[in-house]
């Protein structure tokens, strides 16, 4: 797999609605962190910045878990860092070859061209903070241009950075460049800082507040609720709803197929009822694939996940989609197990449950799923 397929093809799935009632309220965007849990977000970046594309942008091994705290912190959109990469790596974005082009930023067209580039800052600052760099080269423009002077450079630097160059020299652990020659991410972080606090102004990289597809403001929610993933959020609400169906209306499911099917529309009722782009028979589709699997459960919920989840990136194919989600299985199956040992009923959950197996109007679907008779 190329840098390019490895870095603008991931796939960032949606977790879907979990209303308890049937409404068109559609799916919340992802992405967040677990209680005690590597962030989702620093997953994304960890997966976006492969091994080769590491090597290709110029991270040092030692700085890669700085570079990923640096991206998260400063909230930089992973779709702008990669719009403005594929410019520095091709000279050109999608669009100019006939395909649905990343978003890029303003600035990076000032660097398109590597004789452009200023020497000391390495191709992951440059997509990242493209506007620090034009900021930096405005500053000090004579200093950061190639074939500049080193001992001139390194003395701009660390005068626009306010570093003092005695104490620089006199210690190896605080080197200004690594071995490629580009500014260690240390320093640049502070060139950043420097910048923000000159000017005021945001990074151009930066997730736009408000945005629809703003990641961080996913990833706080799902802070806030205690889950990794989306893939964590809709495997615990699906397990609830089993538990609940299970509990109190047990003897009214022919068989666990029923049981799963149930739950599962349960949780994928703002697709089915609300989006429509899901169907009762999808879903009862997925539980009828599991009979006879050792880990049904498990089994049931990954492939369910990647039936709402394909249905929010419909750019990927099914089978990209199931690929990430059985990527989150661990996770999955840390969801399950927390939530079998943890659940002790929900308003919302008792609620959707009751609408399900007793709401007249839904007699069809009961009758669809199996449960021909209602025994609480």
């Amino acid at each position: 797999m190329s840098i390019l397929s490895r870095l603008f093809g991931k796939p960032q799935p949606r977790v879907s609605n979990f209303k308890a009632e049937p409404v068109g309220n559609g799916p919340l965007p992802v992405n967040g962190t677990g209680k005690g849990e590597t962030r989702f977000i620093d997953q994304m970046w960890r997966t976006l910045l492969t091994s080769e594309v590491l090597e290709c942008i110029h991270v040092a091994e030692d700085e890669v878990n700085d570079l990923i705290s640096l991206m998260s912190d400063l909230r930089i959109d992973p779709e702008k860092f990669s719009g403005n990469l594929e410019v520095l790596l091709t000279g050109r974005n999608r669009a100019d070859c006939g395909r649905k082009a990343l978003t890029s930023t303003l600035s990076i067209c000032k660097f398109m061209w590597s004789i452009d580039r200023p020497p000391s800052f390495p191709l992951w600052f440059l997509a990242g903070f493209p506007d620090v760099a034009v900021w930096a080269g405005d500053e000090e423009s004579v200093s950061f241009v190639a074939g500049t002077d080193e001992e001139e450079r390194i003395d701009t630097i660390t005068r626009l950075l306010g570093v003092d160059l005695d104490a620089l020299q006199d210690s190896d652990d605080m080197d200004l460049d690594s071995d490629d020659g580009t500014m260690r991410l240390r320093y640049l972080r502070k060139l950043i800082a420097t910048y923000i606090g000159k000017t005021g102004k945001s990074l151009e990289a930066a997730v736009q507040e408000g945005s629809a597809n703003d990641l961080y403001l996913a990833s706080d929610i799902f802070e806030a609720v205690g889950e990794e993933s989306n893939c964590t959020l809709i495997a615990s609400m699906t397990t609830k709803y089993y538990l609940q169906l299970k509990r109190s209306y047990g003897s009214s499911f022919p068989d666990e197929t029923a049981l799963l099917s149930m739950a599962g529309i349960l949780d994928a009722n703002g697709y089915i009822f609300g989006l429509g782009n899901v169907t009762v028979a999808q879903v009862i589709a997925v539980a009828k694939e599991t009979r006879g699997m050792q880990d049904r459960m498990q089994e049931f919920l990954v492939r369910f996940e990647a039936l709402l989840l394909s249905k929010d990136n419909p750019e990927c194919s099914f089978e990209e989609v199931l690929e990430v989600c059985r990527g989150e299985s661990k996770a999955i199956r840390r969801s399950v197990e927390r939530t079998m040992a943890s659940y002790n009923g929900e308003p919302m959950i008792l609620s959707g449950v009751c609408s399900a197996m007793l709401g007249p109007g839904l007699s069809e679907l009961r009758q669809e799923v199996g449960v021909s008779i209602v025994r609480s």
